[in-house]
């Protein structure tokens, strides 16, 4: 739900919160055969695309050709954003640089082919980027919904309205503020100047965060994971889910490491959302050996 209330709670009792780390337990793993961890989230702005030209609908048969199509130009404002194959077109709405710790950690990642989960296109996004890259490490774009007209019950005539919601996922080098000022300039730049970008102060908002993958508690819990089950873990900079752990890190100051035991195709959120047994009892596994690990030798 966004978690209302956290930081005010964290800010109104820092000293009583304070720690060193923060570790959790949360979403799926990227495999069912080895350990894994994350260390943010990629954030979240969401927005729509409004073209309003005027109020109530009007005959196709006697204003079709005439009156401007809000449908129309809203498609070619979205055209204008990404390419027909998913390159992003924004300037400003790309990573500059990525850290060499987090190319490093995502290079490294190791994928699972689960059954009933869909593959992804090779040719969709960024071109020349592998999929971990693409999902952890670089910026994409989707739209939520869209809508002109009634699409329940069509009738025949030139709409006055358009509307479209769309959500941009960013690492913590692309910073959130500048993402719908870009957007504005970019419509501008391209003649779009009648098309609105209205803010969504809702849950499609959330904002990025990233622990360092080099941070001495992120190799404590690596090696106590190698130790406990015999393989080093995948290290993910910031996973592609949504996570409160801007708060605690800039809050509390405290890096954020989240462990994942569950699996790709557990439909996470929907009505049959379910675990694996033999993961969740890796995982109790994996925090004991943590808890073990740290009481013999605190991470300094």
């Amino acid at each position: 739900m966004g978690s209302p209330g956290l930081a005010e709670f964290l800010e109104l009792h820092r000293e009583a919160c304070a720690a060193d780390v923060f570790i959790a337990l949360d979403g799926p793993r990227q495999t069912t055969f080895m350990p894994e961890m994350s260390l943010g989230a990629r954030g979240g702005v969401a927005f729509d695309l409004v073209v309003d030209y005027r109020e109530g609908e009007h005959h196709s048969g006697h204003w079709g050709g005439v009156l401007d199509d809000p449908g129309f130009v809203l498609a070619h404002a979205l055209a204008s954003i990404v390419t027909p194959r998913g390159k992003i077109l924004v300037d400003g709405w790309l990573p500059a640089t990525i850290p060499p710790a987090v190319k490093a950690a995502v290079e490294a990642l190791v994928f699972e082919d689960i059954p009933g989960v869909p593959e992804g296109s090779a040719d969709w996004g960024e071109p020349g980027m592998s999929k971990a890259e693409r999902i952890y490490s670089w910026t994409s774009v989707i739209v939520l919904a869209s809508v002109c007209g009634h699409p329940d019950a069509p009738t025949n005539a030139v709409q006055g309205k358009a509307r479209a919601r769309l959500q941009v996922r960013h690492t913590v080098d692309v910073p959130a503020e500048t993402i719908v000022p870009n957007l504005r300039r970019h419509l501008d730049a391209h003649g779009f100047g009648m098309v609105r970008v209205e803010e969504a102060l809702n849950r499609s908002m959330f904002p990025a965060s990233r622990t360092d993958p080099e941070n001495p508690w992120v190799r404590a819990v690596a090696k106590s994971m190698r130790r406990t089950s015999n393989q080093a873990p995948n290290i993910v900079p910031n996973s592609s889910g949504s996570s409160p752990s801007d708060l605690f890190l800039k809050i509390l100051d405290a890096p954020c490491i989240w462990i994942p035991n569950s699996y790709p195709g557990c439909n996470q959120h929907g009505p049959d959302e379910h675990a694996l047994a033999p993961l969740l009892r890796e995982g109790l596994g994996l925090m004991a050996g943590i808890w073990w690990d740290f009481g013999e030798e605190p991470p300094r």
